[in-house]
């Protein structure tokens, strides 16, 4: 949700994405705000995110890392190559070792992308079954940007596909 001032027109505008009914698609809605000043109109936007917000709570509440690996996995992931299915595969072991399947989404923070890059460059997480390699041996930046763009792609896809029934996780995921 967001409120602008088109200067052309002299009018100010409410702008959200609403759900196509039927589909699981979203789309740009703009409507006027009326004869409202620029206050008025932040304080009406502030109020309309709210509104929106509360519908979507049940879906974002539920939504653990676990149920989205699974989803992905078995919606994206087969139509990706042997070797990107293989990475999928052991990233969502990776991630879900690191932070555990039931962590709901909306408590992922900065601290815990920290520590999964320090784990894995030091070697404490690490893939099961690996063999040839020292138990201290991590890996570089390259591997571990790879297995974060896993993570980004999971919220990402989760961010347009949603639940199946018009709700989405969460907006605004870049």
């Amino acid at each position: 949700m967001r409120a602008y001032e088109d200067g052309a027109r002299g009018a100010i505008f409410f702008e959200f994405y609403e759900n196509v009914p039927g589909t699981t698609q979203l789309r740009r809605t703009r409507i006027s705000a009326g004869a409202i000043d620029r206050e008025a109109a932040k304080s009406k936007a502030d109020q309309l995110a709210a509104k929106f917000s509360d519908t979507d709570k049940p879906w974002v509440s539920d939504a653990t890392l676990g149920k989205l690996f699974d989803i992905y996995t078995r919606e994206v992931t087969p139509s990706k190559g042997e070797s990107k299915r293989r990475h999928d595969y052991r990233c969502v072991a990776l991630f879900s070792k690191c932070f555990g399947r039931n962590r709901k989404v909306l408590t992922l923070n900065r601290r815990d992308w920290d520590r999964f890059i320090q784990e894995r460059r030091r070697g404490i997480l690490r893939p099961e079954g690996r063999k040839g390699k020292a138990k201290d041996a991590g890996v570089r930046d390259r591997q571990i940007a790879y297995d974060l763009k896993f993570i980004l792609s999971v919220l990402n896809w989760a961010t347009l596909s949603g639940d199946g029934q018009g709700r989405h996780c969460w907006k605004g995921i870049r």
